[in-house]
């Protein structure tokens, strides 16, 4: 009964030796396809302060890289064309969280659409299966819902 214990920790012991020998390496990977976790403002919001922070958070590390205003985009939704908002991104690598920051405040009152493309990868180089896509709206001058 007592011979169980013993193997144990000889299997034990000789797993922490061959790893420090340089035998066994243990890699983190992240497992599973890289997925949007959530997005901010939330989807179909309405009533969005014009000064909020437009993110977006992955399920791994993003190859920063991939990110670029072609591949995370913000839109004005109008009744013709939509019209994209200029600015730039920047990347929280702790939380995996990608942010818009436009070039000004958006706009009161204003219907917003937010695009990522499966041109979007993680570090071990795969792409976001497919585009994800977002809807706000901003509240009005007044503090109201807005949009339309």
């Amino acid at each position: 009964m007592k011979i169980f214990p013993a193997i144990a920790l000889i299997s034990i012991v000789t797993f922490v030796v061959m790893a420090e020998a340089g035998h066994v390496y243990a890699q983190p990977h992240e497992e599973g396809a890289l997925t949007i976790i959530t997005a901010s403002p939330e989807p179909d919001m309405r009533g969005i302060d014009a000064n909020s922070r437009i993110g977006v958070t992955f399920s791994k590390s993003i190859d920063i890289s991939s990110l670029n205003n072609s591949t995370v985009i913000v839109y004005i939704v109008g009744e013709v064309n939509d019209i994209t908002v200029p600015g730039e991104l920047a990347y929280d690598t702790d939380s995996n969280t990608a942010y818009f920051i436009p070039d000004g405040e958006l706009s009161y009152s204003t219907n917003y659409r937010v695009v990522v493309t499966p041109a979007v990868r993680d570090t071990e180089g795969n792409n976001l299966p497919s585009e994800y896509i977002w809807e706000f709206t901003t509240k009005n001058a007044f503090g109201g819902c807005g949009g339309s």
